[in-house]
């Protein structure tokens, strides 16, 4: 399908949310990711999954100062 075929790491249960801690491939190197998911079914550590970003709900964050990035930033990067 369509999004992003990312590799199950870890998913921390928090509730009636989890945090899905994984990585994907993208343009040759290994990008990690988090991604909200429903706390009671979720995938398991090893399993991959297609992750498609929905507009207005996904934030990128500057690996080396945590910083939340723009939509401008990413544009031009």
């Amino acid at each position: 399908g369509k999004g992003l075929h990312v590799t199950v790491d870890l998913v921390e249960e928090l509730g009636a949310d989890g945090y899905l801690y994984g990585h994907t491939d993208i343009n040759g190197k290994r990008t990690d990711l988090v991604a909200r998911v429903d706390g009671r079914r979720h995938p398991n550590a090893g399993e991959t999954v297609v992750l498609a970003p929905v507009t207005g709900h996904v934030h990128v964050f500057d690996v080396e100062t945590g910083d939340r990035l723009t939509d401008k930033a990413i544009a031009s990067a």
